[in-house]
């Protein structure tokens, strides 16, 4: 299902924002790229349907959905984004997750932690 492939955005991108939260918590501040979170290029951590996990501007995490190179995420995904945008919440990091471009239009296909 979409829903399912959705969810390995979400799943990928584990490691990416415990990477950030520990770098914020260190640092006071968030990364602005996977080298300083201290993660492999964007396009290397991949799966099945998503063809990057991304750490940008404020320690945004991003993954990216795709039908292309190999990944297999159904059509009405390709290209689309799943942002996961940190917070800080008095020395802790709180998480807020929404989807961007095909996925703002279509809640039921976000994973419940996101909706």
């Amino acid at each position: 299902t979409i829903r399912a492939q959705v969810s390995e955005g979400l799943n990928l991108s584990g490691a990416a924002k415990a990477a950030v939260t520990e770098y914020f918590q260190d640092q006071g501040a968030f990364p602005t790229t996977n080298a300083l979170a201290g993660l492999e290029a964007a396009a290397n951590i991949a799966g099945k349907y998503v063809s990057q996990i991304e750490v940008g501007a404020a320690g945004i995490v991003e993954a990216t959905y795709s039908n292309t190179n190999g990944r297999t995420a159904n059509a009405k995904i390709n290209g689309a984004i799943l942002r996961l945008t940190p917070g800080d919440a008095g020395g802790s990091v709180t998480w807020d997750c929404a989807g961007q471009n095909i996925l703002s239009g279509n809640a039921k296909w976000l994973p419940a932690a996101c909706r």
